[in-house]
């Protein structure tokens, strides 16, 4: 799978410029998750998955700390998507929010 970039799939956003999406000026992943657009982009990733094994790519050294595993990561394990972390030495680890939903 060639790799590709898309500006509309993320990025960092001025609250001013995404009222209703944050609270006490931290993005609220769940109002982020319910809306459209990161809809069609979770629907886009989970079907890539069915064919491919997407990379979405962090630069967190803890999966715990990243925000793809917060905000992706447990919404596409909750539509069956098997979700696994590369770690700095390289091991691969299963997320452990395997099939729930829920942070």
């Amino acid at each position: 799978m060639p790799a590709s970039r898309s500006p509309s799939r993320g990025g960092a956003r001025r609250p001013a410029a995404r009222p209703g999406l944050y609270v006490d000026g931290r993005v609220s992943y769940e109002a982020l998750a319910a809306g459209a657009a990161f809809q069609a982009v979770l629907g886009e990733v989970a079907a890539l998955a069915r064919a491919h094994r997407p990379l979405l790519m962090c630069a967190e050294r803890d999966p715990a700390r990243c925000h793809r595993q917060g905000l992706v990561g447990v919404r596409l394990a909750a539509l069956g998507t098997e979700v696994v972390h590369i770690l700095a030495d390289g091991r691969l680890e299963p997320a452990a929010h395997q099939g729930r939903l829920g942070l």
